[in-house]
């Protein structure tokens, strides 16, 4: 039966894209010099840490250390941002924060906006948490169901869509 939510999901997706109706932060890929920096601050925030607590470090340290994982990551949190409509030049201090109110895990209480968001996209960063709606694009992608049409400047169905 789940398969067949998603199949439906799936189509509706496709036939999104085809209208020009889909969400456009779906599609935003992170800028390299930005995951670069949040490696640069996450291994220097891992330096600093007890890997050998009982707090279980392995996870994320497992999805740190993978190149794609960490990235997508990365771009969870992104796609939260840009729908929360904050600026590209504040999405290190956002995602920084994230990172080390996941790795650290300081209960504070959300008393700012910022806070709050902060502590929302923190869970980006949880190795179950992947959003349904970017899985599915990128299952689409990955199968060439969807490609990036440069003369239309956005992205199209395929004809395997």
């Amino acid at each position: 039966m789940k398969s067949f939510e998603f199949i439906q999901e799936l189509q509706k997706d496709l036939g999104s894209v085809d209208n020009d109706t889909i969400n456009p932060f779906l599609f935003a890929e992170p800028d390299y010099s930005l995951v670069n920096q949040l490696r640069e601050f996450t291994l220097e925030l891992l330096k600093t840490l007890d890997l050998g607590s009982s707090r279980g470090y392995g996870d994320f340290i497992d999805d740190f250390s993978s190149r794609s994982v960490f990235q997508n990551r990365i771009r969870y949190c992104i796609v939260e941002l840009k729908s929360l409509s904050i600026h590209d030049e504040e999405y290190f201090e956002y995602i920084s924060n994230a990172i080390s109110y996941y790795i650290q895990a300081e209960h504070c209480e959300s008393s700012t906006l910022k806070t709050a968001i902060v502590k929302q996209i923190s869970r980006c960063f949880k190795p179950w948490y992947r959003p349904d709606d970017i899985f599915r694009i990128d299952f689409a992608r990955q199968r060439q169901l969807l490609l990036f049409s440069s003369s239309k400047n956005r992205w199209v169905v395929s004809n395997l869509g």
